[in-house]
């Protein structure tokens, strides 16, 4: 029998060069969002240490991990503003912004940075990200789901823009959902993938083990 066992990297760098040979951006995205949730499991193996530190310390995980994986990945470059999450490969382009759970009208700040202000809904830039750190003791990743959820689907100017989410599936155990709307500036279609990190860290037992 014939097979062969190629390594998380190894099928990554594959499908991302096949994506680029191919101008195919939303095989790209596909493999992106494979290896961001993968950094984002890692990430959170260590909420003892990033439950209480800021959101530009987390976000420099992510992108430190995604540029061992040969990513072009940043923080805090210049693309009409400064990016906290700013990915590209070749003509290929994917921005993410990033909030410390504090309610939805605070993510609705990073929500507009990212329609409004960063991204122009190009057909080489039409998925972005919102990376929602949450580091509250009494919220679970469903809680923060929900709420967001909740907020997107019943705000009066988010309604404007024409857009729908995904079906939430707590069954699936996804920290992600998707949600599609109208870009401002393209008048297209301009996709978002809503991550939830949960950073909350309160341990029950008498000694905290690290």
């Amino acid at each position: 029998m014939n097979f062969s066992i190629v390594s998380p990297l190894e099928k990554s760098l594959i499908s991302r060069k096949h994506a680029i040979e191919n101008s195919d951006y939303e095989e790209f995205i596909s493999q992106l969002y494979i290896d961001l949730n993968a950094k984002i499991q890692d990430l959170q193996q260590y909420s003892s240490m990033y439950h209480s530190l800021g959101e530009d310390v987390i976000t420099v995980f992510l992108v430190t991990n995604l540029k061992s994986m040969a990513y072009n990945a940043y923080h805090d470059v210049y693309n009409n503003g400064h990016v906290d999450l700013y990915v590209e490969a070749g003509d290929f382009k994917w921005l993410g912004e990033c909030k410390l759970q504090g309610g939805p009208k605070y993510s609705q700040k990073g929500f507009n940075q990212l329609t409004t202000r960063y991204s122009d809904g190009h057909e080489l830039g039409k998925c972005g990200g919102i990376l929602i750190y949450n580091q509250k003791k009494d919220k679970t990743t469903l809680d923060c789901m929900n709420e967001w959820y909740s907020f997107l689907e019943d705000d009066s100017e988010i309604k404007k823009l024409e857009l729908t989410c995904a079906l939430l599936d707590p069954k699936s155990n996804r920290q992600y959902f998707d949600s599609i709307h109208k870009h401002q500036k393209s008048g297209m279609d301009y996709k978002i993938r809503h991550f939830f990190v949960n950073l909350s860290h309160n341990p029950q037992d008498k000694k905290d083990i690290l």
